[in-house]
């Protein structure tokens, strides 16, 4: 205990390793000039120390533009400052998730946010959640985040669209009326053949459907209907690209000598 309040121990300590400063004294946890060298070692030292310096605009900046993610150690009011949140997105992409209720309802601040990183919709307020243009920037970012926006963007083919152009197999979390719409799976399928999965049972008898998904992926041919798996087209289509599809096949095709 005598060493924890040492002077010079603490502050040796927490200048090779920020994270000595759990170790030491109350004291010294509350020494502004302690904790900043912990912190500028060891953004995640800043867990360890005071209150009083948790809610200080230095010492947390110091913490955070390095290691944006301990953001999330800070008061409550540091949380709520758009100013010290921008610092942190900096080196935190999913910055979203240590800010507080305000600023994830602050659409400015969302849209740059996901704009680095768009799996941070799912952080966004729910009233961000149902915005389109916010969805929009997202999905373009990475196609999937689509699984994070409202069951009515989820329904809006300009959203679902530009989701399944960036990512092809974002389409499992269309709605099921859009599953069915044939311009927005051959955009999928065009993107990435194995979106198939997820298409309606109707488009997966689609002749053009099912070979414009082929032509991206072979083996997306198990996902077709049993009619197209049967069809002599289909399978030597897509044999070509893939020749581990044949046990999905029919067995009329399986029999077939210009199959096998």
């Amino acid at each position: 205990e005598r060493l924890k309040d040492d002077e010079h121990v603490v502050r040796d300590a927490v200048e090779q390793n920020g994270s000595a400063l759990e170790y030491a004294s109350a004291r010294w946890k509350d020494d502004k000039d302690v904790v900043r060298a912990a912190v500028e070692q060891d953004g995640s030292a800043l867990q360890y120390a005071s209150a009083r310096w948790k809610d200080d605009k230095d010492v947390v900046r110091a913490a955070v533009e390095h290691y944006g993610w301990v953001l999330i150690y800070a008061s409550e009011r540091l949380r709520d400052n758009k100013e010290m949140a921008q610092v942190a997105m900096k080196t935190c992409r999913g910055i979203l998730q240590v800010v507080s209720n305000r600023l994830r309802d602050d659409k400015d601040f969302v849209q740059t946010a996901i704009k680095e990183n768009g799996y941070s919709l799912q952080y966004a307020s729910a009233r961000l959640r149902y915005d389109k243009e916010v969805a929009l920037v997202a999905v373009r970012r990475v196609g999937t985040a689509l699984k994070y926006a409202s069951e009515r963007l989820k329904d809006d083919e300009d959203v679902v669209e530009a989701a399944v152009r960036s990512v092809g197999t974002a389409l499992e979390y269309a709605s099921e009326r859009l599953k069915d719409d044939e311009d927005v799976v051959r955009a999928a399928v065009k993107q990435n053949g194995l979106a198939l999965e997820y298409v309606s049972n109707r488009l997966r008898d689609d002749k053009d459907v099912v070979q414009a998904a082929i032509k991206k992926a072979g083996l997306s041919l198990r996902y077709a209907s049993k009619r197209l798996r049967d069809d002599k087209e289909m399978v030597v289509l897509a044999l070509k690209r893939s020749g581990g599809i044949l046990g999905v096949v029919s067995n009329r095709l399986r029999d077939d000598k210009d199959i096998v």
